[in-house]
């Protein structure tokens, strides 16, 4: 049997990177810029974006592309768009968080962002993070 989807792939699409001091994060956010249906192929594509906002200096933006082939449309249909969007996004969510740390792996330390359980996210108007130290994420609202 089939699972009720499938990861085929996801891509960092655009990266505009901004880190010019040796502080730590102050805002971190993670929202969806975008999600389709492709009825055809049954591909569901979400769009995640990761924003970092390091003191005295223009936010980073990490632009993603996932796509997914929906193998039983009737579960799609059974649950709404923002959940599907979670459990979706919460499926790469490990990819993002190597990809991350891997570009951000400089002399400062790289940027690690935490384990979480992203599956009841709304992803429309995001999850933001406020760091109050170097060891501690406080979840600010979603």
């Amino acid at each position: 049997m089939r699972p009720v989807y499938e990861i085929i792939n996801y891509q960092l699409v655009n990266v505009v990177y901004y880190r010019l001091s040796n502080g730590f994060p102050e805002t971190m956010k993670l929202f969806l810029k975008a999600s389709d249906f492709n009825e055809d192929q049954q591909v569901y594509t979400i769009y995640p974006v990761l924003e970092i906002k390091f003191k005295e200096s223009e936010p980073s933006i990490f632009q993603f592309q996932s796509s997914y082939r929906i193998n039983q449309i009737e579960w799609m249909n059974s649950i709404n768009k923002n959940q599907l969007d979670a459990i979706l996004f919460a499926s790469i969510f490990p990819f993002i968080r190597s990809t991350v740390h891997h570009i951000t792996d400089d002399y400062r330390g790289a940027i690690n962002l935490p384990i979480m359980d992203l599956r009841m996210v709304n992803f429309q108007t995001g999850i933001t993070f406020n760091i109050t130290n170097k060891n501690e994420f406080k979840r600010m609202n979603n």
